[in-house]
C-alpha cells in the first residue's frame, strides 16, 4: 500500500511539473482552480495535459473577445477544456427545418392599440418560468426550448405551473435527432401528434437517446399549434418585442458559438450562424442598454445564474430569425 501511495504521489508530481512546462505557471494555477471550482477530472495524465492546452488557448480567445466589450463579458465557464469544435458537438445541435409560413403566422391585429411597456420581466411573474434547467452533453436544446415555450404558454393560459420532461421529446420525435440536434418548429409538431407531454418526474431526463416510454395517460399539459411571432431582423423590434412585452416568452434560435466562455454581463458581439435554441423571457435595460433577458439550458452555474443579456435592437446572434410560440 505504501509503494502504491508513493508511486501516485510520483505520477502526480510528474503531471504537475510537465504540464507546468506546457503552459505559462499562471495560466496553470487558473486551471487547477478550474478543476476544482467544476469538479473536473480526466482518465489520464495525458488526457489532462491534452485539456490544460486547450484551456490556455481559449484563456487566449477570451482576451480577445473581451477586447471587443467594454467590460469582462467572457471569462472561465465549465467549458474552457473544451475545443469549439466539441463545444459545438456537444451542445449546440439545431437543425433548421423546412416549414411553410402559411398559416403559420401569428395575428397581431389584437395588438394594434397595444404598446409594449418599458420591461417586461416574465420570471416576476407567478409560475410563468420555471428554474432553469440543463440540457447536459446531448444537443437537444430544440426540445429544452420547445419544452420551455410550453410550460410558459400553459400557465398563461390559466393552468397551473407544470414542469415537463423534454426527455420525451428527445426520445420520441422520431422527425429530430434527439441528441443529435432538431428544432422547435418540429418539437411542437411532435407533441400535438402524441396528444400532449409528460411531466419531468414521471418522464426524467437522462442526457441520451433512449427508447420512446411515452404514456398517453401521463400527459400533464398539451398544445394545439404554433405560431412564428419573427422571422427577420426587421421584426425584432415590432413583432417580437410586442409580444414578448404583451403576451408571454418566446422560443428563439441563435447563435451561440461564443457563449462557451459567458460569464456575465451584456453580450454586444455575435455572429449570425444559427446553432442552439432557447428561451426569451423578457427584456429592459442594462448597463445602459437594451437587452434582452435570455434563458439558456447549460445549468444555473453559467452565465448570470442560467440567463445571458443580449443587447436588443441589433438581431444579435440572429435571435430575431425563428422566434415561435405554442398554442394552447
Amino acid at each position: 500500500m505504501k509503494s502504491l501511495c508513493l508511486l501516485l504521489l510520483a505520477l502526480l508530481f510528474v503531471s504537475c511539473v510537465v504540464a507546468k512546462d506546457v503552459v505559462p505557471r499562471d495560466t496553470y494555477k487558473k486551471f487547477v482552480a478550474f478543476e476544482t471550482q467544476f469538479g473536473k477530472t480526466y482518465p489520464s495524465v495525458a488526457e489532462r495535459h491534452h485539456r490544460i492546452k486547450i484551456f490556455h488557448e481559449n484563456l487566449r480567445l477570451v482576451e480577445e473577445m473581451n477586447a471587443l466589450h467594454d467590460g469582462p463579458v467572457f471569462g472561465v465557464t465549465k467549458f474552457m477544456d473544451l475545443t469549439p469544435e466539441e463545444f459545438k458537438a456537444k451542445f449546440l445541435n439545431y437543425i433548421p427545418g423546412n416549414f411553410s409560413t402559411e398559416g403559420r403566422q401569428y395575428d397581431f391585429s389584437a395588438h394594434a392599440a397595444q404598446t409594449a411597456p418599458a420591461t417586461r420581466d416574465w420570471r416576476e411573474t407567478t409560475d410563468v418560468i420555471t428554474p432553469v434547467k440543463n440540457q447536459e452533453q446531448c444537443g437537444s436544446c430544440w426540445a429544452f426550448s420547445a419544452t420551455e415555450s410550453i410550460e410558459s404558454a400553459w400557465v398563461l393560459a390559466g393552468k397551473s405551473q407544470v414542469i415537463l420532461g423534454p426527455q420525451q421529446i428527445v426520445d420520441c420525435d422520431t422527425n429530430d435527432g434527439g441528441c443529435n440536434g432538431g428544432n422547435t418548429e418540429t418539437a411542437y409538431e411532435y407533441v400535438i401528434k402524441a396528444g400532449g407531454q409528460e411531466l419531468e418526474k414521471s418522464y426524467p431526463y437522462t442526457g441520451t437517446n433512449d427508447a420512446c416510454r411515452f404514456h398517453s395517460d401521463l400527459v400533464a399539459a398539451s398544445i394545439t399549434n404554433w405560431k412564428y411571432i419573427s422571422q427577420s431582423a426587421s421584426q425584432e423590434l415590432t413583432n417580437m418585442l410586442d409580444y414578448v412585452g404583451s403576451t408571454g416568452p418566446v422560443s428563439v434560435c441563435v447563435d451561440a458559438a461564443p457563449w462557451q466562455y459567458y460569464t456575465g454581463g451584456v453580450l454586444k458581439t455575435c455572429g449570425q450562424a444559427v446553432d442552439h435554441c432557447v428561451q426569451v423571457v423578457g427584456y429592459m435595460t442594462q448597463s445602459s442598454l437594451p437587452v434582452w433577458i435570455v434563458r439558456n439550458s447549460w445549468g444555473a452555474d453559467w452565465g448570470e445564474q442560467g440567463y445571458i443579456w443580449v443587447e436588443r435592437g441589433k438581431n444579435l446572434c440572429a435571435i430575431a430569425g425563428d422566434v415561435t410560440v405554442p398554442i394552447i
